[in-house]
């Protein structure tokens, strides 16, 4: 039965001709693209809201601050997108000339009601595109700190799991030389040794470590370094009495969870968008603009010496902190040859969880108490010339003292102390 004709409708009573009329009138503008529209708007929201769901459900918790500055940005930058929207839409079908907001103040200002109407929906446009990077940078920002955070979880793992971290400490009364020898020894990373856990399967003698500390070696770094450079980093924070003097920080304490809830709170600092740092952006806008007014080619000039000192700055900023870094990560440890024989052919068959079969073990001498060592190596730099009292040098030094041998049982006089952490010689 046609819906439209007019015989359809005198079941309801309607007998004017004119209905037959209306009705096909009606058919004929009858548009269906209103509704496919808010179709796709409505499934583009739950998709949204979707995709937001899974990445917070992904995100640990140590991430959560990134994740609430990076939706609260979006969520600014989504207010003014709708301010701009307000003010360049014409909510009047039936008004000609002037009619949105920017064209009545552009007509007001400079007699064109056009002109503003453009420019800013070409600022609308481009705010979109902002935008649409800003998410893209979070997202792949999120990303890589995800595969760092888990990297610095698995050097950790290795550490907790190794049979130097679980190791039983002597009974009182046992605790002999040989014992703490033998403890130290096999304390790989966990009492204090800086060489188990951080120079096997490290060559001091490759290319990347001749670059260390530098840019070119930070963009070479190899696996190897950074898990060396991890491992020395925990040992100074951890054992750092000097500088953490009222904190005792445990041995078993979790280094990359602290890393990782760190740089979760920095990259959310990162991400926030202060009111300075639209002010900074007002003020470069301004010299840009300036620029253009003396000079309207000059613009393009200004637009690459801006994004050449932006590039300059963060390579700067980079190398700044490549420094920083670098000058708090203790030396590495040099080998000595052990001279008894029995005790480093006990220690050559035990194995570690962290070694290959191939990889040999080089062992340490034993190391006394660290304030009792750093107060005994002041007193040796109290006797050294002027000229290196303000250097901070950490290699071996040798102890050849009889009269202090009581405050370093574990030391002969024969015996070399090796390369200690430039903080433990503080004074």
């Amino acid at each position: 039965m046609d819906l439209f004709s007019s015989q359809s409708w005198t079941f309801f009573g309607i007998h004017d001709a004119s209905n037959s009329v209306l009705l096909q009138e009606g058919a004929e503008e009858f548009n269906i693209w209103p509704f496919l529209l808010i179709s796709v708007i409505l499934i583009l929201s739950i998709l949204f809201d979707t995709c937001k769901e899974v990445i917070e459900s992904n995100t640990p918790e140590a991430f959560e601050p990134i994740m609430d500055a990076f939706f609260s940005e979006l969520a600014t930058l989504g207010f003014i997108g709708a301010i701009a929207f307000t003010l360049t839409y014409n909510f009047q079908k039936s008004c000609e000339g002037a009619c949105s907001i920017m064209q009545r103040l552009s007509e007001k200002f400079l007699g064109e009601p056009g002109e503003l109407q453009e420019i800013f929906e070409g600022l609308h446009f481009l705010l979109f595109a902002v935008s649409v990077v800003f998410i893209f940078t979070v997202l792949i920002l999120l990303r890589v700190t995800l595969l760092k955070s888990k990297q610095w979880a698995d050097w950790e793992y290795e550490l907790t799991k190794s049979k130097s971290y679980t190791q039983k400490q002597p009974e009182s009364g046992k605790d002999t030389l040989e014992t703490k020898k033998k403890n130290f020894l096999q304390s790989a990373g966990y009492s204090g040794s800086l060489f188990d856990l951080m120079s096997f399967n490290v060559d001091t003698t490759r290319n990347e470590w001749k670059h260390s500390g530098t840019l070119y070696g930070e963009w070479i770094k190899p696996d190897r370094m950074a898990r060396s450079e991890f491992y020395r980093l925990r040992h100074r924070f951890i054992q750092d009495h000097q500088e953490c003097v009222e904190t005792i920080i445990p041995l078993e304490f979790d280094f990359g969870m602290y890393l990782k809830l760190t740089l979760a709170h920095t990259y959310a600092k990162i991400i926030e968008i202060k009111p300075v740092d639209w002010l900074v952006l007002w003020i470069l806008f301004g010299v840009v603009f300036f620029a253009y007014y003396l000079e309207p080619l000059a613009i393009i000039f200004t637009f690459i010496a801006v994004e050449f000192l932006v590039l300059v700055s963060a390579i700067a900023l980079q190398k700044k902190l490549i420094n920083i870094r670098y000058e708090m990560l203790p030396p590495m440890l040099d080998p000595f040859s052990q001279s008894s024989a029995d005790f480093e052919q006990e220690e050559s068959s035990a194995t570690s969880p962290l070694l290959d079969n191939n990889e040999v073990h080089i062992l340490l001498p034993p190391i006394p108490n660290c304030a009792t060592l750093c107060r005994y190596t002041k007193i040796l730099r109290s006797r050294q010339e002027k000229t290196r009292k303000n250097k901070t040098n950490c290699t071996s030094s040798s102890l050849a003292s009889p009269n202090t041998n009581d405050d370093l049982p574990f030391i002969s006089q024969s015996q070399t102390i090796p390369s200690l952490p430039c903080f433990l010689l503080k004074g």
